[in-house]
Order: C-alpha cells, then sequence, then structure tokens
C-alpha cells in the first residue's frame, strides 16, 4: 500500500493513523516552503513503524502545483505494480485523478482520497488487512459520554465505599487492591460469582472474611 500525502493541504491532521503503518506499507509526504516542518513525534512515529519513507519537495510554488506533482506519481506508481493507492488531502479535485484510472481501464487498482492515513487504511480494504482495520475501528468507536460519566461514579462510589468498610479493619492496606478488584468485576450483580472471585484472588481464608465484609457495599 502507497499513501501520498498533500502536506501543504492536510498539514499534520492529515497523518492521524501514521502509527498503524507497517514495513509493508510505503509513505510519501509531498511538501512545499510553507509546510516543510513536522513534529519530531510524528516523525520519530514514522521511523518506529519501520514503513518505506520518502518526501517530495516541490521547488516551485504555485496554485494545484503539489497535486500535478501527486497525480503524476500515482501513474508512475501504478505503472510499477502497486495497486493499492492512498491520496491524502482534502482536495476533492483527486477525484478526477480516480476518475481517469477508472476510464483508462485500471480495473485492478484500488485507490482513495481522504483527509488522514486512519480513513485511507480502513478505505482501502487490502488482503491480510484485517487486523490492522479492525484496531482502528475499534479505537475510533464513538462513545456515550452519559455512558462514560455513570461508570466513572459507579467505580467511585465503590471505591469510596470499600474505604470507609476497611478503614479500620485488618485489611486496611488492601484497599487499593480490593477497589480495582471490585471495580474491575463484571456482573456485580451476581453474589454467587463474585463470592467465588474474591476467594480464587484472596485465598479461602481471607477471601472469607473479605467477602463477609464488603458483599453488601457494592
Amino acid at each position: 500500500m502507497t499513501l501520498l500525502v498533500d502536506y501543504e493541504n492536510v498539514t499534520r491532521y492529515g497523518l492521524v493513523g501514521i502509527d498503524s503503518l507497517t514495513p509493508k506499507d510505503t509513505l510519501v509526504i509531498y511538501y512545499g516552503d510553507s509546510s516543510k516542518h513536522i513534529r519530531r513525534d510524528i516523525y520519530q512515529m514514522i521511523e518506529e513503524t519501520g514503513v518505506i519513507f520518502r518526501t517530495v519537495r516541490a521547488r516551485k510554488t504555485g496554485k494545484n502545483y503539489l497535486d500535478m506533482f501527486i497525480a503524476a506519481s500515482a501513474g508512475e506508481i501504478y505503472k510499477n505494480g502497486e495497486r493499492y493507492i492512498g491520496i491524502i488531502s482534502k482536495d476533492k479535485g483527486f477525484e478526477a485523478v480516480k476518475d481517469y484510472f477508472r476510464m483508462s481501464g485500471a480495473h485492478d487498482l484500488r485507490i482513495v482520497r481522504a483527509e488522514d492515513i486512519e480513513k485511507a487504511l480502513v478505505a482501502l480494504v487490502q488482503p491480510g488487512d484485517n487486523e490492522r482495520r479492525s484496531k482502528i475501528s475499534y479505537r475510533s468507536e464513538l462513545l456515550n459520554l452519559d455512558k462514560i460519566s455513570a461508570e466513572k461514579e459507579r467505580k467511585d462510589k465503590i471505591r469510596t465505599t470499600v474505604k470507609e468498610i476497611l478503614m479500620n479493619t485488618p485489611y486496611w492496606f488492601r484497599i487499593p487492591e480490593i477497589s480495582d478488584f471490585l471495580v474491575k468485576e463484571k456482573d456485580n450483580d451476581n453474589r454467587r460469582a463474585r463470592y467465588l472471585e474474591t476467594l480464587k484472588r484472596f485465598g479461602r481464608t481471607e477471601g472469607l472474611e473479605i467477602y463477609r465484609l464488603i458483599k453488601d457495599a457494592v
């Protein structure tokens, strides 16, 4: 897979997802005088992925100058055997490049335009790439803030309650451990399951006593 980044157009925001690249991928950043800087942490990420990396600097300025570079590069890359190409740009004019390939009979080419690398990786369905796409989909999933807030409130309540119950017992020094155990417990409403897990985690003797103390707490 080859990703062609119109860095002048997307800047660093177009590099979201760069940590998902691998040594099997190729990353080419096209830039000009107005976009010749990259954050150190982003460059370190590029090096850590092992992706094949190169840059192309436009020596002249002008409207669509870099775009022409990228369009010509896409044709050359396809000619050299690449069949998965992602153009990273917000410029919808690159749709013309996709149309050209389709009209010219390049039916074996999968080419997309996306605003960042992450979106391009999801859109470019490459054989053997399911694991990477699944990881990207998982981390980009939208979470409900109401549910997050309710879960945080639940955990805070458990920690406070456990601290109040165990503070003046022989188990006071295990309050953090016991609190974490209860917070991570998947089924707090199933007393049988909690009983067995408590014995498994803290041993039969201490587990029985700890369970007796906390069984009605949460």
